[in-house]
């Protein structure tokens, strides 16, 4: 389905890699998660680096 990999722990970055035939119930999960926690989606690695 997914995997989640850290990408900074000190600034809670994280890498969401989906199977894209699971795109769309990913979808849905990760909508889910925003209503919870604050979460946006930014550019990788061109604005951080893994540590």
């Amino acid at each position: 389905m997914a995997t989640v990999t850290t990408i900074d722990p000190r600034t809670s970055i994280i890498q969401v890699s989906i199977i894209p035939d699971f795109l769309s119930e990913m979808n849905e999960v990760i909508g889910d998660l925003k209503n919870k926690y604050k979460m946006e989606e930014i550019n990788y690695p061109e604005t951080y680096q893994q540590v």
